[in-house]
């Protein structure tokens, strides 16, 4: 079951009333949206993002069953594409844009798109749910680079330390044994070279900076802000969770220059965090336009 991520925090940021038009970009499972369904109520209109097709038709079933069920937008598609997406529709301006950054229970331990280092799954760790040969994964990206540009990948998206070991090792497996097709070959290679030291196991970061670098995740958050920005009406509000300090920086940074003033940040409380450990790195920030 997968645990929304400082859902009160989120919809108190979001300051939610009755009729509002309100998206939410990540949707998953709807563990925000239907809270954020009910507040705005049938009068309301909630646009649904997600790259999953099954969690988007997943989420829109759950949300039209609601007594008040607010009018659902449901769109297959990156949030980067905000602004293009919601004129196919005809929507000009929203009230209200959220978005929870982080990976959803479901697709770390059941998704097989090898997100996690602990189960031995094809390695394509794209957000897409439907993969054919056209689709850019992981497995593209580790067969096919050189050992530079995946040490540029492992140092700036996991900040990882031994990037130039493990980039090497992976040209090295490449040479010697062919191509790497799963998170386990991926696994036994860091294993080679980095040996654990502490809580954390040695394929974290680069899991991290593999997913970052397959998904364009930067540069896709950084259009979402923007665009997002852009199509807002006067005192509408964007809240978004991020989970690790490389995407949160480029949060705060650019909800800075858009609005020094009229933004905030929320930590998730002590009991959350006892309560869900994944919730621990969260960050909430949120901007108000003026």
């Amino acid at each position: 079951m997968h645990y929304s991520v400082m859902k009160e925090e989120s919809l108190k940021s979001l300051q939610l009333v009755p009729g509002l038009t309100v998206v939410d970009c990540t949707v998953n499972r709807a563990g925000h949206a239907l809270e954020i369904a009910k507040q705005i109520g049938e009068s309301g209109t909630l646009i649904i993002f997600d790259l999953d097709l099954q969690a988007l038709n997943f989420s829109k079933e759950i949300l039209e069953n609601l007594q008040t069920c607010p009018k659902i937008i449901a769109i297959h598609s990156n949030y980067r594409n905000i602004n293009t997406e919601l004129q196919k529709v005809e929507i000009v301006k929203v009230d209200r844009i959220f978005a929870d950054l982080g990976l959803s229970s479901q697709e770390i331990d059941e998704s097989g798109r090898g997100f996690t280092f602990q189960k031995d799954e094809p390695i394509h760790m794209t957000f897409q749910s439907e993969i054919d040969d056209k689709t850019f994964t992981a497995k593209d990206l580790l067969n096919n680079l050189d050992a530079k540009s995946l040490q540029n990948i492992f140092e700036n998206y996991g900040d990882e330390k031994k990037a130039y070991k493990i980039a090497n090792a992976i040209v090295k497996y490449r040479a010697e044994t062919g191509e790497i097709t799963t998170t386990t070959e991926l696994v036994k290679i860091i294993e080679s070279v980095v040996k654990r030291s502490g809580k954390s196991h040695p394929a974290t970061k680069i899991f991290q900076a593999i997913r970052i670098a397959v998904n364009d995740e930067y540069d896709g958050i950084k259009e979402l802000i923007n665009d997002g920005h852009e199509i807002l009406n006067t005192g509408g509000v964007m809240s978004i969770i991020t989970f690790h300090s490389g995407e949160d920086r480029i949060v705060k940074n650019l909800f800075n220059d858009l609005n020094k003033k009229n933004n905030f940040k929320t930590k998730p409380s002590q009991s959350e965090i006892k309560e869900n450990k994944r919730s621990r790195s969260a960050m909430l920030r949120t901007i108000i336009k003026i």
